[in-house]
Formats: structure tokens, C-alpha cells, sequence
């Protein structure tokens, strides 16, 4: 069996499976942490990134909604991707942008455009699959309020979407 390994906020710590199709799911997610947060883990922990078959990543929102600067963000994902790189070549890397949703919107939209926009180019830049909300959307352009409990966390129908799309990434790293 494969093992990803999940770094993030609450989205993905509150994903309370531990497979997924044929893989194993390490999870150190934690709900309220940062890209500084998951930075540490992995520097200072020393997690065995090689233990792993794909890592995915998933921080921003949580920066926006304390107020902090965007680059924050973005510097840690950086140093978080380019560890990961460093420490195991061409592992598989999935990173998740910013969902849209009415909380998100009412924040700082700006910010998180700008920190998506990021993530997109860490993506590009560093070979990595980007996990796409889309199917959470609604005509608004933002995730439709049947797939959370509060408009930033996922209710059941919403982890059974994300499950999706998380199962159809998975089927196409090793094909």
C-alpha cells in the first residue's frame, strides 16, 4: 500500500479517514496552523519525506483570516516544497490553492487571489499537481454552502467531493 503523507490546516486534519483507495494516509495536519507550522514539521521533526509515495500540502486560509502578510505564506510553501524536492526528487506533490468561499471573499479576496496566484506558480515551477476546488463551486464562483458546515470547513458531502477529486489525483500519479 502507498502512504501520503497529509501537512495542512483543518481541512485536511478534520478528514478523518486513514485510506483512500489503495493508500495509506499519514495525516499531520493540524486544525489553526500555518505554512510556518508545517515548515517546522518538516525541518525540525525531520520527517522521513521518503517514507512517502506523495505529499499533500494545503495552508493559506489561516494566514489571510489571522491577517498576516501574504508572503508569509507563500515563503514557507516554498521552503516546505523545495525540502520535499530536495529530500526526495520527483516525489509526487499536491497542493491545494485557497478555497473560494463567503468567508474567504469577505477576508481579504486581494490577499488571497495573490496567494493563490502563488501557489499556481509553485505548482508550475515545481512540478506539482494542484488540487482543483471547482466542483465546489457555485454559480458565484465560490464553494456552494452545501459542501460546509460554516463556509471554511467541509461537512460530509463536502469530504465525500474532496474525497473525489483527491481518489482521481491519487489514480493518475502512477499511471
Amino acid at each position: 500500500m502507498k502512504k501520503i503523507l497529509f501537512i495542512g490546516h483543518s481541512v485536511l486534519a478534520f478528514y478523518s479517514k486513514e485510506q483512500i483507495d489503495q493508500w495509506q494516509i499519514v495525516n499531520r495536519a493540524k486544525q489553526g496552523t500555518i505554512a510556518k507550522d508545517g515548515w517546522k514539521l518538516i525541518e525540525e521533526e525531520e520527517i522521513l519525506i521518503n517514507e512517502f509515495e506523495a505529499v499533500f500540502i494545503m495552508y493559506g486560509i489561516n494566514e489571510v483570516y489571522y491577517q498576516f502578510n501574504e508572503r508569509l505564506v507563500t515563503d514557507y510553501l516554498e521552503k516546505i516544497v523545495r525540502k520535499v524536492r530536495d529530500s526526495s526528487g520527483h516525489l509526487p506533490l499536491i497542493i491545494a490553492p485557497i478555497m473560494k468561499t463567503w468567508p474567504t471573499k469577505r477576508l481579504q479576496p486581494l490577499k488571497i487571489q495573490k496567494i493563490n496566484q502563488k501557489i499556481i506558480e509553485l505548482a508550475r515551477d515545481y512540478d506539482c499537481v494542484l488540487f482543483n476546488w471547482e466542483e465546489f463551486y457555485d454559480l458565484k464562483d465560490e464553494a456552494d454552502k452545501k459542501y460546509s458546515m460554516d463556509g471554511i470547513h467541509l461537512n460530509s458531502a463536502g469530504y465525500l467531493l474532496f474525497e473525489r477529486e483527491l481518489s482521481r489525483i491519487l489514480a493518475n500519479l502512477y499511471n
